[in-house]
């Protein structure tokens, strides 16, 4: 009774799991077409069943036995004696293979066979307005630079969209909103580093930006405010400047 019940808890739960996983995906799709990757083309995340023995295998044994399990009946198992050594020879057979306490070849790669999101392979799609599919992203390894920058800018903004909760109708709701930038687009090329400081101000965030006195001409456009440290290299002292930029506006004004 108590093997059924563990068996049939852990199949329920790989299950939940990996629904629950699938569906943070989707929601998370649903940000990411917000999103133009390119005039008129959109991104997403598609995922199709692993190619991975192990976990193909695992899954397999996991959803036979809990079949099995569901078929049987523990008082016929206790009054039949072939159904009993049935019974036993499956349960040992599974924990023989599964159990990390009796086998410890299996302990490590247990984390890895538990977890929902390698029960998936996940690749990037691209479509048209018309929602035909353009493009398909396996991997970035044959991509150019300049899409490699376009696919790492989408995953910034999937990621604020996501984790700030963002929407088209609550871009402006209260939540706080900081990030910080230390020196991420040093190597990054103008276009690039325009689309995510125009991404940080559509979405009202407050961003810290951590940068060298060379590289902040290209920022000016989009602070309010910053603190300049120079450090005398005699002494070994450091000193703070505070600086407020005006908008345009202002400066009109005045």
């Amino acid at each position: 009774i108590k093997a059924k019940s563990s068996i049939a808890s852990l199949n329920a739960t790989i299950k939940k799991n990996l629904t629950e996983y699938k569906e943070k995906i989707d929601k998370l799709n649903e940000t990411v077409r917000q999103i133009e990757w390119g005039k008129g083309r959109h991104i997403s995340l598609c995922y199709r069943n692993t190619s991975d023995d192990q976990i193909i295998r695992y899954r397999k044994c996991i959803d036979d036995f809990n079949e099995y399990l569901t078929k049987v009946d523990i008082a016929d198992i206790c009054k039949d004696e072939a159904l009993k050594r049935d019974f036993d020879n499956r349960i040992e057979s599974f924990l023989n293979e599964y159990d990390p306490m009796i086998n410890n070849n299996i302990a490590a790669k247990m984390k890895h066979l538990t977890d929902v999101r390698n029960c998936l392979e996940y690749y990037c799609q691209v479509t048209n307005d018309r929602n035909d599919e353009v493009e398909i992203y396996n991997d970035s390894s044959s991509k150019s630079g300049g899409e490699k920058e376009s696919l790492a800018y989408t995953i910034i903004a999937a990621s604020l969209y996501y984790n700030f909760n963002l929407t088209t109708k609550n871009e402006r709701a209260q939540s706080f909103r900081l990030i910080f930038i230390d020196e991420a687009f040093s190597n990054c090329s103008q276009d690039y580093k325009k689309q995510c400081l125009d991404l940080f101000a559509k979405f009202h965030l407050q961003v810290i930006i951590i940068t060298p006195s060379s590289e902040t001409d290209a920022y000016l456009d989009y602070v309010k405010g910053g603190a300049i440290v120079t450090m005398d290299e005699a002494t070994h002292t450091s000193t703070l400047i505070m600086q407020r930029y005006m908008t345009e506006g202002e400066k009109e004004i005045s």
